[in-house]
């Protein structure tokens, strides 16, 4: 091989890898700015593109491991520790196969193994070989990071790319391509805390889709584990392997899952409930379904819906109410804002229960009508004062009629809202006594939440 190839290796494979990755697209808003994913998805499309350059130092991988991470325990002919002025001669050749034979004469006292090679013309045809792929290489770094550079600008890149204190530019052995990636990937606009919270909860509650193989679910699990990864959310397999066992304990249920049964009796006896998973139990629960699954008719499984949801979705109904905003609470104060708020929800309501009431009403007619009215009028009051009102809720039995919130001729403490309906004025609740629903001088603050509630419940 000619020696002259190594210098046109690193700019042939520079400029491949520059075009194919320039052909790739990331999507932007009107302003140019980016979201995580969409900047995940597209150095996941980096990353093919350098395993499909052709690199024989590494067979199967290509340039791919440019974008890993530098860990000290990395083997020195990794691409990361590629640099551009390592060069290796005939003699580092010929003392390397020198040193593999020696190593294998210690080990085999009986057998003299000879170095592979020992002329100098063909030590140096190999090390040219060598030095071709390193350029290579490098080529294909510089390559891709121009098209980083291109795609995402210097704003983003040049806290990598740029020294210190931001004058010139570091050199190509001065810098690792993952750092580019993660400084990009840093660079999108940040996710809302609530989306990836909503995300863990739609992974935890994954239903398999039984018209498939188990093996083919636990793929699709495992790529959405991958993207919470990206989010610095790890599941390790403790969690998969419940993920699971949960969805197959599911399926047992139906008919079409009868030929699980017996897989997970003998996954119960081996694995205990407080068994820690790992990668070689997944393994054998993966081995133990894939036999339920080359028996049983795929074909007559249903499809994943509402209907055949399994308990895991169940249990986290409470975490699709906290993404809502329905499990927050509000305090009350002097101005009875808790007990408002609890009027305006029976008004929501009311209005709601009226819109139904006019569908059917429209179905059927003047028996709709009669049945709404009917259910109107279902609570009677002993409270003359409540019944006047037409309150939907009845008089607390431990408060008499006549400290009745809606009593005009009551001088006690009223809320607010219960003052503006009952059109008079509104007084705080410190100017009256305790007998008339105020606060004890002697603990004020204590007892302002439980003389508010007291006094809510009288509505």
């Amino acid at each position: 091989m000619s020696s002259d190839a190594c210098y046109s290796a690193r700019s042939s494979t520079r400029t491949q890898v520059l075009e194919a990755i320039k052909r790739l697209t990331l999507s932007k808003n009107s302003s140019e700015q980016y979201n995580h994913d969409d900047a995940v998805k597209y150095f996941a499309a980096i990353k093919r593109v350098l395993k499909e350059t052709y690199n024989p130092g590494d067979p199967g991988h290509g340039m791919e491991k440019l974008v890993d991470e530098n860990t000290p325990g990395l083997a020195p002919e990794h691409p990361t520790n590629a640099t551009s002025t390592f060069t290796t001669t005939a003699q580092d050749v010929l003392t390397l196969y020198q040193q593999r034979a020696a190593a294998l004469n210690a080990q085999n006292l009986t057998t003299n193994v000879q170095p592979l090679i020992t002329d100098r013309t063909e030590a140096q045809d190999h090390a040219d070989r060598l030095n071709l792929q390193n350029q290579a290489v490098i080529g294909a770094k510089e390559g891709a990071t121009e098209a980083i550079v291109l795609q995402f600008g210097r704003d983003i890149t040049d806290s990598v790319l740029k020294t210190a204190n931001g004058v010139d530019f570091k050199g190509i052995d001065e810098y690792h391509l993952y750092d580019v990636v993660q400084a990009c990937i840093q660079g999108a606009d940040r996710p809302a805390t609530g989306d990836i919270l909503a995300h863990l909860v739609a992974v935890i509650s994954t239903r398999f889709d039984f018209r498939k193989k188990i093996i083919n679910n636990v793929e699709a699990l495992r790529a959405k584990t991958a993207r919470l990864r990206t989010y610095g959310v790890n599941m390790d397999d403790t969690q998969i392997a419940l993920i699971i066992i949960a969805n197959v304990e599911a399926a047992a249920t139906h008919e079409y899952g009868e030929e699980f049964k017996i897989a997970l009796q003998t996954i119960r006896r081996r694995y205990n409930y407080s068994h820690v998973h790992d990668t070689t139990s997944i393994a054998v629960i993966l081995a133990e379904l894939a036999a339920a699954d080359a028996v049983r008719q795929l074909k007559d499984a249903l499809a994943p819906s509402k209907g055949t949801a399994n308990a895991v979705a169940e249990q986290f109904s409470t975490f699709a109410q906290l993404l809502q905003g329905a499990t927050y609470g509000t305090s009350s104060d002097d101005d009875g804002t808790a007990a408002a708020a609890s009027d305006s929800d029976d008004t929501r309501s009311t209005k709601r229960g009226r819109k139904k009431d006019k569908k059917k009403s429209k179905k059927k007619g003047k028996k709709s009508e009669k049945s709404r009215s009917s259910s109107r009028s279902r609570i009677k009051h002993k409270c003359p004062h409540c019944k006047e009102q037409k309150r939907k809720t009845q008089h607390p039995e431990h408060v008499p009629f006549d400290k009745c919130n809606w009593n005009p001729e009551y001088k006690g403490f009223r809320q607010a809202w219960v003052c503006k309906i009952m059109k008079v004025t509104f007084k705080p609740r410190k100017e009256f006594t305790p007998e008339l629903g105020g606060y004890a001088k002697s603990a004020q603050s204590s007892s302002e939440d439980s003389s508010s509630s007291s006094e809510s419940d009288s509505s």
